[in-house]
């Protein structure tokens, strides 16, 4: 049902999963894979166990009231977001000193924490607006219905 309509969205189970999953580890794919060339074991076991107990605690979240995907996707961007710039501002280091010992290494691929942090701070920011301003017209719509009674 397209939100363009005048009745409010209420997200299917599949849809529920599809849009965590995909949130939860599709948008901390890039950290996980660094960590996991490099070897860095404990940030990859750390961000995993985020990813996994947030996915848990957004979907149980979800099937009780499905309305309200739009906040619950709008805080996990935020959410990770958070735990991504926490995560390169500790490691950037690490990572870049390992990554000048590689054989494939090009000078010219490296690059400072700064722009790593303001792509995922910017990347957060337009998924947060974005999913809470869906969940404000959602509510708007639910607040407008009338309860039908038989």
């Amino acid at each position: 049902m397209a939100l363009s309509s005048k009745r409010p969205f209420a997200a299917s189970p599949v849809f529920i999963f599809v849009a965590c999953v995909g949130l939860t580890f599709g948008y901390s794919s890039l950290l996980l894979t660094i960590s996991f060339v490099f070897k860095d074991w404990i940030p990859f076991g750390l961000l995993t166990s985020l990813c996994a107990y947030l996915l848990v605690s957004s979907l149980a979240r979800l099937i009780k009231n499905p309305y309200r995907v739009y906040l619950v996707i709008a805080s996990l961007s935020l959410i990770i977001g958070a735990a991504q710039v926490t995560l390169i501002v500790i490691r950037w280091d690490f990572w870049m000193e390992t990554y000048r010992k590689m054989p494939y290494f090009n000078p010219s691929n490296e690059a400072d924490a700064w722009v790593a942090v303001s792509i995922i701070v910017i990347i957060s920011a337009i998924l947060g607006a974005q999913f809470y301003s869906l969940h404000t017209k959602n509510n708007r719509f639910r607040a407008a219905e009338k309860p039908r009674y038989e």
